[in-house]
């Protein structure tokens, strides 16, 4: 039965391209090609179908799964916990605030090397350790 559904569709697509304006040199070959595609079609659906059923009736496969959304579930849990301890919200805020401290740091950084270079035309500068350093300029819009 579903073959000669397979061979009906493959008639259909052909009449739909042939109304639509396409083509067809050999008839045979073009067939041969679409009902070869339905086929192939076909065989994947009930491949991909085959697994989930195999799957869904594997009992240990089952609790795998069970087992995965407990442990997702617990994870949740254990998240939402924490994020609402004080401790964690007080590490929160300081890391942020640290970032921030970076962030001007390195603005203020930037501002002294640009200001040592204006005042001595050097591109190079040394460290407390007598190592010789050079000046790296990048450009960035602001508005």
């Amino acid at each position: 039965v579903r073959a000669e559904e397979l061979m009906q569709e493959t008639f259909l697509k052909t009449w739909d391209y042939v109304q639509g304006g396409g083509e067809v040199r050999e008839y045979k070959a073009f067939l041969y090609r679409i009902l070869n595609n339905l086929i192939i079609d076909e065989y994947r659906k009930k491949k991909s179908s085959s697994l989930d059923e195999i799957l869904e009736n594997d009992s240990e496969y089952q609790s795998v799964l069970e087992e995965a959304a407990k442990v997702k579930e617990a994870s949740k849990e254990r998240k939402t916990k924490i994020s609402e301890n004080q401790m964690f919200k007080n590490i929160t805020e300081q890391m942020k605030e640290k970032r921030l401290e970076i962030k001007d740091n390195k603005e203020a950084l930037s501002q002294e090397l640009v200001d040592y270079y204006r005042e001595s035309g050097k591109m190079e500068i040394e460290d407390e350790n007598g190592n010789t350093k050079r000046l790296k300029f990048s450009v960035r819009l602001v508005s």
